[in-house]
């Protein structure tokens, strides 16, 4: 883990129960897993609005909640255009 790094726990506790707002829609994050291995951290979680949507985001440990927001935001807008969300459950 890097010297920067939120510990996996934290990073779950700060982004569980979060909410996003894309394209005038709402959503809730709800954190399964966090998981640091080899060299990236691995989120599970779902994003639930008007539908739910099961996804999971690789990222660099050292990555900061920011990210992970832009990775789901970008995915929401477009799931195509968000490369850290390895796969996805709709």
């Amino acid at each position: 883990m890097c010297a920067s790094a939120v510990p996996p726990d934290e990073f779950f506790n700060a982004l569980d129960g979060q909410r996003l707002l894309v394209g005038g829609h709402a959503w809730s994050v709800c954190v399964f897993s966090v998981t640091d291995a080899n060299e990236n951290r691995w989120v599970q979680l779902a994003l639930e609005g008007g539908d739910r949507k099961v996804v999971t985001l690789c990222l660099e440990p050292s990555h900061d909640l920011g990210k992970a927001f832009a990775s789901l935001s970008s995915f929401l807008a477009d799931p195509h255009a968000a490369p850290n969300v390895l796969s996805h459950v709709v």
